[in-house]
């Protein structure tokens, strides 16, 4: 799934930082091909190895051998294999459930993007989303539920519920997610206001930045405001906000300086 990898790497990681040519020579590939035969860490570090050396088949070789040695991660990884190699669903699903019975519980969350993206199956979706974070606190899982909610389902009590949720626990997307809400949905501006600063004082947010411009501007007819965001949002590398400045000076304060500058 999406992020797979990244979630992942850890032992990976944490080999490479004890040696970090350990993937760089073939010696030690061959001695922890060697481990690996009888140690399922090791079975799944190489089958992690192989899968950045873009060879699918080793990486299922040693990721089937270290679930049989009984690492869990080895379990979720043939079924990265099934889902995002061969996009073999049946098999995916049933190898996620197997990594997740034996604990690795980041399978759950595999499970809920393959219902929700591959499968159309909300229901489902919505139930390994929550396992995820009732298990691990996965702060993805959280905003993945809120973006459910939101964009497929149209349950914004829900939608508000599970992006706060993803918010506490440091889902740097769901601040502006809620201020998009708060906005497009509800007409609450002072909430998307709140939301919009926090998305972007939490995590310099060039799309919340403009967004308050764009409020300032559009609805509320606050252009020294507007101005100020716009300007933040350009600062930070927001691609629509010189123009939107351009179009302010040019349209409403016949500033055409200014609006010939930011055009």
């Amino acid at each position: 799934m999406v992020g797979y990898l990244a979630k992942t790497l850890c032992l990976v990681a944490a080999l490479v930082a004890l040696s970090p040519s350990l993937y760089a020579l073939s010696p030690q590939i061959e001695d922890l091909e060697r481990r690996a035969k009888t140690d399922g860490e090791a079975a799944y570090a190489l089958g992690e190895h192989y899968i950045r050396e873009g060879d699918n088949s080793k990486a299922f070789h040693w990721f089937k051998k270290g679930y049989e040695l009984g690492d869990k991660q080895a379990a979720r990884g043939v079924g990265y294999i099934y889902d995002e190699i061969y996009h073999d669903y049946p098999n995916a699903i049933k190898w996620y459930e197997i990594a997740h019975k034996m604990g690795d519980y980041e399978a759950a969350y595999d499970l809920g993007i393959l219902y929700e993206d591959i499968r159309k199956d909300y229901p489902k979706a919505i139930k390994w989303y929550e396992i995820a974070h009732n298990k691990i606190k996965n702060k993805d899982a959280a905003y993945a539920l809120g973006k459910l909610y939101d964009d497929i389902l149209k349950d914004y009590p829900n939608a508000i519920k599970w992006y706060e949720i993803a918010h506490k626990i440091n889902n740097k997307s769901a601040a502006y997610a809620l201020g998009k809400l708060y906005d497009d949905i509800f007409k609450d501006y002072p909430t998307a206001i709140k939301w919009y600063e926090i998305a972007h004082n939490a995590n310099k947010d060039d799309k919340a930045a403009y967004a308050l411009g764009l409020l300032y501007d559009d609805i509320l007819k606050d252009y020294p405001n507007a101005i100020k965001w716009y300007e933040i949002a350009h600062k930070i590398n927001n691609k629509s906000a010189a123009y939107a400045l351009g179009k302010l000076y040019d349209d409403i304060l016949k500033d055409y300086p200014n609006a010939i500058k930011w055009y």
